[in-house]
């Protein structure tokens, strides 16, 4: 799917979901307010630099053994249902870059407030990005790898 500068607002559930092979190029596209997650990619690939994935209801980015780059991305506010949610959670092998992305805001699962968390053998490039509060980059890693900033 080519939906470069595209909007994807206001969806109900996934604003945007790819599987199984699927692959998206959504550079600069504007995927606010998501009912569910911005961005979710399960075995499949996502290119969204310079991407408006702000207020999700959960994830901004959720990857299931995907890949997405996402540098520079907008993932604030992310959780804004009561169950939580991240900025971006990778799992089982995905490879996430959000280099420079700006992820403050998230509220993590149960309200810890993590922006960043990977599971299962997954990496997430956040060199330069931001977290919760605009400090640097809080993440979680649950047998995976997370580069950040120190």
């Amino acid at each position: 799917m080519e939906a470069r500068f595209a909007s994807f607002d206001d969806s109900v559930g996934n604003a945007i979901e790819l599987r199984e092979g699927a692959w998206a190029n959504l550079r600069s596209a504007s995927i606010e307010r998501a009912g569910e997650r911005a961005l979710f990619v399960s075995s499949s690939e996502a290119f969204a630099g310079d991407a408006n994935l702000s207020n999700a209801g959960r994830d901004a980015i959720l990857a299931i053994g995907g890949k997405v780059n996402a540098p520079t991305a907008n993932l604030t506010n992310a959780g804004q249902l009561p169950a939580g949610g991240f900025a971006v959670n990778a799992q089982d092998g995905s490879v996430v870059n959000v280099q420079g992305a700006t992820g403050t805001g998230a509220s993590g699962e149960a309200g810890n407030g993590v922006s960043y968390m990977n599971y299962n053998g997954s990496t997430i490039n956040a060199n330069g990005a931001t977290g919760t509060a605009g400090r640097t980059v809080n993440s979680l890693s649950r047998m995976g790898i997370i580069y950040k900033e120190t």
